[in-house]
């Protein structure tokens, strides 16, 4: 909600034309207007890729460094990813990716993030 969306979708309302192709420049909290529906769509994928994880760290590791963790992979690491694939601007969509299922940037994370 405060960082994640914005950094997955966000544009700077002051200056559209201001694109980056590595992550979201704007609409941090959801400030400059917002949907509902999308934020929570992309929440589910975001959790998603959280939990691919929880079994591969399975009885390894203690529950308050994992909620930590899984924080900053669902507001920082996965929306810059989620950026890069499902975004028009993202440089990945801009190199020809396509992503029909949702499943390239959920596993991704999911898979990379359980082997680390």
């Amino acid at each position: 909600w405060a960082f994640g969306y914005a950094l997955a979708y966000g544009v700077d309302p002051n200056d559209p034309t201001n694109v980056n192709p590595f992550c979201g420049t704007g609409q941090f909290f959801m400030i400059d207007g917002h949907d509902a529906a999308a934020w929570m769509f992309q929440l589910s994928f975001a959790a998603t890729a959280a939990t691919i994880d929880s079994g591969a760290v399975a009885e390894r590791m203690q529950f308050v460094p994992y909620l930590l963790y899984s924080g900053f992979m669902t507001s920082l690491f996965y929306p810059i990813v989620c950026h890069w694939c499902w975004d028009s601007e993202g440089w990945l969509t801009k190199m020809g990716y396509h992503d029909f299922a949702g499943s390239g940037p959920v596993h991704l994370m999911g898979g990379a993030s359980a082997l680390v």
